[in-house]
């Protein structure tokens, strides 16, 4: 016998084979339901003699799934990719964010990729939904997924040394630095204390004041910086020697 497809057509992706009759292949959609089609056979007799039979074959899609379950962490400052994959429906997929948001500086494209420089550490909670290309209608599928950004460096203060002072005498400003972790930073005392009649501003790490007393002064100095949810912090030990005023 040979066959044929005379009217209509098999779903995508599958094929006739004349000599065997067989009917083969993957189903590649987006079309999924029932595909109705007439075959013929004819016979090898002479003169041939033919049938034709109407047929349908009902093409179902695998529910649709986020296969994601988790996306790589991130540095702070460094270029991020991540592509999120789905599985069953029919592809292709379109992907959106639908609660939460990402990490900031990334974004989510519409293909799955997730692009895009952080500017903050800290972990963000979202929810992705990807829908397939399923026709007549699409199926959709959500799942909730997080992206941690870390800090590129330590937090750590670079100040190893202060000027000294005079007593009774404005204290020429000074700056306590660091380096690392997520600005803005705070700054404290934990241990010892300044000379009396100096302040640490909390904000800008700037000592000033006018010492009223002479004598080396040892303390603590401490930076917190503003990486979220677990800041992260840094001490040095330092000091200010405030002498007496010069006579003549």
């Amino acid at each position: 016998y040979s066959w044929a497809v005379t009217v209509g057509s098999l779903p995508a992706g599958l094929s006739l084979n004349s000599s065997t009759g067989a009917i083969t292949g993957n189903p590649t959609g987006p079309f999924v339901g029932l595909t109705s089609f007439t075959v013929t056979v004819t016979d090898s007799e002479s003169p041939t003699k033919t049938a034709t039979a109407s047929l349908s074959i009902t093409i179902t899609a695998t529910t649709l799934k986020v296969a994601t379950t988790t996306l790589p962490t991130g540095v702070i400052g460094n270029s991020y990719n991540a592509t999120l994959q789905a599985s069953g429906g029919v592809p292709s997929y379109s992907w959106q964010l639908t609660a939460g948001s990402l990490p900031a500086g990334l974004t989510l494209n519409s293909n799955g990729t997730i692009t895009g420089t952080p500017t903050a550490t800290g972990t963000s909670n979202f929810t992705v939904m990807v829908t397939d290309s399923e026709t007549p209608t699409a199926q959709t599928a959500s799942a909730p997924l997080s992206i941690s950004i870390n800090s590129s460096q330590p937090l750590a203060i670079t100040t190893s040394g202060l000027p000294a002072g005079v007593i009774n005498t404005q204290y020429q400003n000074a700056f306590l630095s660091a380096t690392g972790g997520v600005q803005p930073y705070t700054w404290s005392i934990s241990a010892g204390s300044l000379p009396p009649g100096l302040s640490l501003t909390p904000s800008t790490g700037q000592i000033s004041g006018t010492p009223t007393t002479t004598g080396p002064f040892n303390f603590t100095a401490k930076v917190t910086d503003s990486t979220i949810p677990n800041p992260q912090t840094a001490t040095a030990n330092l000091s200010i020697t405030i002498n007496a005023a010069l006579t003549i």
